[in-house]
């Protein structure tokens, strides 16, 4: 479906034969574990995956898992699908179970499990990806992670250690030359190209298959590329429209149930909007792995960053607002492990700064329950940062400040986030011998250990 008002589908494969070949040849190798595909946005990470989970046997279970834009604040974000009825919290015993999972599946048939987006991929998450690479013993399971290379400091480092990892092979899909940019445009248009169109379109897009495409259904050239996204909304209906803005204030992945409550539509006009953007090539249904949960995610997250720009303030902070309001009223609309993050986003992006403390503090503890204390950490960090304007913030969490940096000592350290232990060690010295109460070793020796040694060093 090609037109002004649509984004053109993927139409035919073309231009990455060579990468393909390197994937199925990773994966007929006993010696591989996992593949790295590395690429700027919109180069053709997830097309490049998503044909060659479509060239694998039919015996082949794929699975995938997709890193959110505010993963990093969701424990084992890419992973919850196979951790959705895994036992225990002990982060040990969880990335066995995970590691034997996936093992015993593999045993009954070929395992593919990707990882789109790791750029965005919280540290637990990075952590288990490592683990399972150094671990898996079944030659019939592949891991396959696609990341950008201007990427956050945890996965930069994870890159180069796995670039020496011989079990571990790397893909790197570049831009389109002018022939693979005239082979897109030749499968999107259904028919030849101009010469000169070709030239002119490379010399826009700087081969980027993504922009090849949305300036394909363009009737004129442009450089702005957010207005190209857009044409996929130019003569929508309203309903389409309005789904589209709530869908990207709520990022990827996207609720159903959080989306129709938010949209607020009768059910006929919520699936008639829902089948146009998806008709139009701006929304993807996603698998839901045989469970009752129903979602989607935006075709490219270039056009949900390029829709949640257009949008005005009120209206962003308006539907952040309503988002963080629904969840807290109707808790059941977001998946449990993604449901305190996610109302803590959207009440902070909404300015609800006592709800975002007490998102964020309900967050940490529910990261502390499964073993995931970088994200602890954050969601921590975010309740330090809004102590001082939030009135009666201990009494919203019922922790006062020293309770919530014995929190913090105890995620750094086993975080392996010394620094920011010893930081806060010393924020806590601070307040103890600042106090009023004259014996503060009576408070020390109820928090966390690593602390009250800290503290003892420290001649308190």
């Amino acid at each position: 479906m090609y037109g002004v008002a649509n984004l053109p589908a993927d139409g035919v494969f073309v231009g990455r034969e060579g990468e393909l070949s390197a994937l199925l040849d990773a994966r007929h190798d006993p010696r591989v574990r996992a593949v790295l595909i590395a690429g700027e946005p919109g180069i053709g990470k997830s097309r490049l995956t998503a044909e060659f989970a479509a060239r694998q046997t039919p015996t082949t279970e794929v699975l995938v898992g997709r890193c959110p834009e505010s993963g990093s604040d969701v424990a084992f974000a890419p992973f919850l699908g196979v951790l959705r009825d895994l036992p225990g919290t002990d982060r040990t015993q969880l990335f066995g179970a995970v590691l034997t999972r996936l093992e015993q599946r593999a045993a009954a048939h070929p395992v593919v499990l990707v990882l789109e987006d790791l750029h965005w991929a919280d540290s637990s998450s990075l952590e288990l990806f490592a683990f399972l690479i150094a671990n898996l013993a079944e030659p019939d399971v592949l891991l396959l992670g696609t990341y950008r290379p201007v990427c956050p400091p945890g996965l930069r480092r994870l890159v180069a250690e796995l670039r020496r990892n011989p079990t571990v092979r790397h893909v790197e899909p570049g831009s389109f030359t002018r022939h693979q940019v005239g082979r897109q445009l030749a499968a999107l248009l259904g028919r030849e190209p101009e010469p000169r169109r070709v030239t002119e379109v490379l010399e826009h897009s700087s081969g980027n298959p993504l922009f090849v495409a949305a300036l394909s259904a363009a009737p004129g050239l442009s450089v702005d590329l957010d207005a190209l996204l857009l044409a996929a909304l130019t003569d929508s209906s309203d309903d389409a429209g309005a789904l589209a803005r709530t869908a990207a204030v709520i990022g990827s992945p996207i609720d159903h149930a959080l989306l129709e409550a938010a949209a607020g539509l009768p059910a006929a006009q919520l699936h008639a909007g829902l089948r146009e953007l998806v008709q139009r090539q701006v929304l993807t249904a996603l698998d839901s792995g045989g469970t009752t949960d129903i979602g989607y995610e935006f075709r490219h997250v270039l056009l949900r960053q390029a829709i949640y720009a257009d949008l005005l303030a009120a209206e962003r902070i308006g539907t952040h607002a309503r988002l963080a309001q629904l969840i807290s009223a109707r808790p059941e609309l977001v998946a449990a492990p993604r449901r305190e993050a996610a109302r803590a986003h959207h009440a902070y992006a909404a300015g609800d700064l006592p709800l975002a403390l007490e998102s964020a503090w309900a967050a940490a503890q529910q990261a502390h329950r499964i073993g995931a204390h970088p994200e602890r950490l954050r969601h921590l960090d975010r309740v330090l940062q809004l102590w001082d304007r939030v009135p009666d913030a201990a009494h919203r969490i019922a922790a006062d400040r020293l309770a919530v940096l014995e929190h913090v000592v105890d995620a750094a350290f086993h975080g392996a986030d010394t620094q920011r232990g010893i930081d806060a060690a010393t924020e806590a010295l601070d307040l103890l011998t600042g106090a009023t109460d004259h014996h503060p070793h009576t408070r020390i020796t109820q928090v966390h250990p690593q602390l009250r040694v800290h503290l003892s060093d420290s001649g308190v």
